[in-house]
């Protein structure tokens, strides 16, 4: 029994000074990103990686679900506890164990901020499989990557000493945009070290915490013509980019027309004046919302109608059935 604790402690120490040395020996990050899928792009965050050896060494990176099997992407409960947890009063960040004190696997994520005590708190949760598949990155500078392994890349190219490595996170999210993603909260792990020739996988290595917020776009409907000095009405909605289904957001959005902010009722409308102005100007609408990408449209009032037409054509007609009950008149003069 000695003989194994003594064993397993030797293993624990080579491996805590492969660790350590490979860490100081690599820069890594940021060490933590907030971000979400993005409208017109797929690159949802940027990282460095730092080769600080005095030899050329490649980069190797790895995509992880954190807190899960890496065979299974089953949840490790006594991992889990771990995930991140955002207060959204105060901003302070936690762990689920710090948030809900004796948390285990399946209790309600309902916790409480220990620095100001508010329960409003974003509970970060292991992404599902499906969307993790795709996420991936790409070299944003002069290197080149090749996949190695599942969710595993390597440079083509070796990073010089003290020269660094820069990469983009890319997630395509065409086909997530459905209903069960709304309001989603998800974790994901990027770790990175640098490694010699005959190294094709990561030991130890540094992670950066990548915390994605899945958000649909808003929609902006103009409900009435605008026209200046006159109220007008937009309706605000939700959905795939592709507008196959639009809803009324269930939480808030706040609409910014000319600087004048309101939120949307119930029916997902808000109604605002627009400017009374000799110029013919444009204004835009922007729409925001925590669980939301921002929409922006811009509008213009309408040039008044032109009724000089219609004056004209019933003075005619006036003019007209004057001369018409004139000549009648006379006509029956006449005849007497």
């Amino acid at each position: 029994m000695n003989m194994k604790k003594t064993i397993l402690i030797i293993l624990l120490y080579l491996f805590s000074t492969i660790t350590t040395q490979v860490v100081a020996l690599t820069g890594f990050g940021p060490a933590e990103m907030f971000t979400s899928n993005q409208k017109n792009t797929e690159i949802i965050g940027n990282a460095t990686l730092l080769n600080k050896d005095n030899i050329a060494k490649y980069g190797i990176f790895q995509l992880i679900m954190p807190y899960t099997n890496k065979d299974t992407y089953q949840i490790i409960p006594s991992e889990i506890g771990h995930a991140r947890v955002v207060c959204n009063n105060c901003g302070y960040e936690m762990q689920r164990n710090e948030a809900i004190p004796g948390y285990k696997y399946g209790d309600p994520l309902n916790g409480t901020c220990p620095k100001c005590g508010s329960h409003d708190l974003t509970f970060y949760t292991i992404i599902p499989r499906d969307e993790f598949e795709q996420l991936s990155i790409q070299p944003s500078g002069n290197f080149h990557l090749q996949k190695i392994a599942p969710h595993t890349w390597k440079t083509v190219e070796k990073i010089s000493p003290n020269g660094c490595c820069n990469i983009n996170i890319l997630y395509n999210a065409k086909n997530s945009y459905i209903p069960e993603n709304f309001g989603k909260h998800w974790e994901v792990h990027l770790r990175a070290t640098t490694a010699t020739d005959e190294q094709q996988f990561i030991m130890g290595g540094i992670d950066m915490r990548l915390l994605i917020d899945f958000k649909f776009p808003l929609f902006i409907q103009l409900l009435d013509k605008p026209e200046k000095g006159k109220n007008f009405t937009v309706k605000i909605t939700y959905g795939p980019p592709d507008k196959k289904w639009m809803k009324t957001p269930p939480t808030p959005v706040t609409v910014d027309f000319n600087g004048i902010k309101k939120q949307i009722d119930r029916n997902g409308t808000a109604t605002f004046t627009y400017p009374q102005t000799r110029g013919d100007y444009t204004y835009k609408i922007t729409a925001t919302g925590k669980e939301y990408l921002t929409a922006t449209q811009t509008i213009q009032a309408q040039p008044p109608k032109d009724n000089t037409y219609l004056l004209k054509l019933t003075f005619i007609i006036i003019i007209l059935c004057g001369v018409i009950i004139s000549s009648r008149y006379l006509y029956s003069f006449l005849r007497k």
